[in-house]
């Protein structure tokens, strides 16, 4: 049979047992709190994390669509400054080819007169005026 010290041991561990899944009852809502806070933060860094991503690649689009507006300005003054450069060189480029070979300058028509170069000097001189004047 049963002894009453036997009882009062059996009624002491059962009683041990009890605040021992008591106290883990608690440590383990407790953990479950701080895991449900933590998720929470980690949802709310995910949603920061592509807040951030999204304004990197607008950013990043900005900066290549600024890119690509430069490179055809560049693309373009550089075409205009060789359409200038082909027109100022044009009439040099003329009277050289214009000359057949073996025919003597003092001969060549009253055109071709100093006056003549002077006022073609003065057309080149207000047409570039007139093209850099966009300031």
């Amino acid at each position: 049979m049963l002894t009453v010290e036997q009882i009062k041991l059996l009624e002491s561990r059962v009683l041990k047992a009890v605040e021992r899944i008591s106290s883990l009852q608690d440590e383990n809502q407790r953990l479950r709190d701080g895991l449900s806070q933590y998720e929470r933060r980690i949802e709310e860094l995910e949603v920061l994390i592509s807040e951030f991503r999204d304004g990197q690649k607008a950013i990043e689009e900005g900066i290549l669509s600024t890119l690509k507006r430069l490179d055809v300005l560049e693309d373009e003054i550089a075409v205009d400054d060789g359409a200038v450069e082909q027109m100022e060189a044009a009439p040099v480029d003329s009277d050289t080819e214009a000359e057949p070979a073996g025919i003597d300058d003092t001969a060549a028509a009253p055109e071709a007169s100093p006056a003549a170069d002077d006022e073609t000097d003065e057309n080149l001189q207000t047409d570039s005026e007139s093209e850099l004047d966009i300031f």
